[in-house]
């Protein structure tokens, strides 16, 4: 009987061993077959892609770098796992290892120049634009090619978030958490532009996908009293900067209409000859005497309606930092972004 229940648990252990084993070799099989379809088709088709001829290049040595990286990752688990192995070779593996991890991000900035740039003027179609020469150098790309290097890319595109404030940072990463996991931020020195909201945001955006060389995501906030026709507007942090939040409120003294709405323009622009797009939220509301801390701006003289199109109870600045990002004009916005983003998942890794 004993011997009947060691030879069933080693039956089980045997295949729970063979099928980690074949679990672990088919993840192995596809990790290095991704590379190696690159080898294949920028080879195939090198001289197939003469909007930017140097995708196939980008292709090819990519696969060979990023194989060669994966064997001494195999290398170092198969042989240099033992103690008495870590010497001075396993020292030169990883130093290889970290160089080659460091070429491959340089290389993979390369290739999102290449591939992004001719995102929306990129045609397949080669017999269309055989009488003109010149129309296929400008348009031309083999579908093959193209696409397996903007899919390849877009496993890890990384969307700019241009800010240079942390608090906005901080909103707008909770409220886009799930649709940009990997939105960074960086700040820019934009010049300030002048018109209305949309245009202005617009400019900045076209100047920051020039200054990033990829795609950016850029706002403009501003808060519009109704009784002065939509003034501060967009230069509402020149007016808080100079009058402060008791001058803002001394602005409509005279009037008796105190509401108000704060508008939010996102705009994103997927690179340097991509025009942005923009998506606009609003929040209706009052302006009241300054409550709650001095922390975000116009804040704490901003009291957004409730659900009903009534005067609600606190400003943004007593709200709970949950409730504010559900409500609130950049929440707004941000949901129109969100929606886009999940219908183009290209930019999400």
């Amino acid at each position: 009987m004993n011997a009947i229940k060691l030879e069933m648990n080693n039956k089980q252990t045997n295949d729970i061993v063979c099928k980690s084993f074949c679990l672990k070799n088919i993840w192995i099989l596809f990790i290095i077959i991704l590379p190696l379809s690159g080898i294949i088709i920028g080879f195939i088709f090198r001289n197939d892609c003469p909007l930017e001829k140097y995708i196939p290049l980008w292709e090819i040595i990519n696969g060979f770098i990023t194989i060669i990286f994966l064997l001494l990752i195999f290398i170092t688990k198969q042989f240099f796992h033992e103690i008495q192995y870590r010497n001075w070779s396993i020292f030169i593996i990883d130093q290889l290892k970290i160089l080659l991890i460091f070429f491959l991000f340089l290389w993979f900035i390369c290739g999102n120049i290449w591939v992004y740039k001719y995102y929306r003027i990129v045609k397949y179609d080669k017999q269309i634009l055989l009488s003109n020469k010149k129309t296929i150098e400008n348009f031309y790309c083999n579908k093959i090619v193209y696409l397996y290097a903007f899919c390849y890319l877009s496993r890890k595109m990384v969307v700019t978030y241009v800010t240079g404030n942390k608090n906005k940072l901080v909103e707008v990463q909770a409220i886009l958490a799930d649709a940009l996991p990997n939105l960074r931020s960086q700040d820019l020195d934009l010049p300030e532009y002048q018109g209305e909201p949309e245009q202005i945001t617009k400019g900045k955006a076209i100047l920051a996908a020039q200054r990033i060389n990829g795609p950016i995501l850029v706002e403009d906030t501003s808060l519009h009293f109704n009784a002065l026709h939509g003034l501060p507007g967009p230069y509402i942090k020149w007016f808080l900067d100079k009058l402060g939040h008791d001058g803002l409120n001394k602005l409509l003294a005279a009037y008796d209409d105190k509401t108000a709405y704060a508008q939010c323009v996102f705009a994103f622009c997927a690179g340097p000859s991509h025009q942005p797009i923009t998506f606009t939220g609003r929040c209706p509301g009052r302006i009241v005497p300054a409550r709650g801390p001095n922390t975000f701006g116009w804040d704490p003289i901003f009291q957004p309606d409730n659900e009903q199109g009534q005067a609600g109870e606190k400003t943004f600045a007593e709200m709970d930092k949950t409730i504010k990002n559900q409500i609130s004009h950049r929440s707004r916005s941000l949901q129109l972004v969100k929606d886009y983003f999940d219908k183009h998942p290209e930019y999400v890794s």
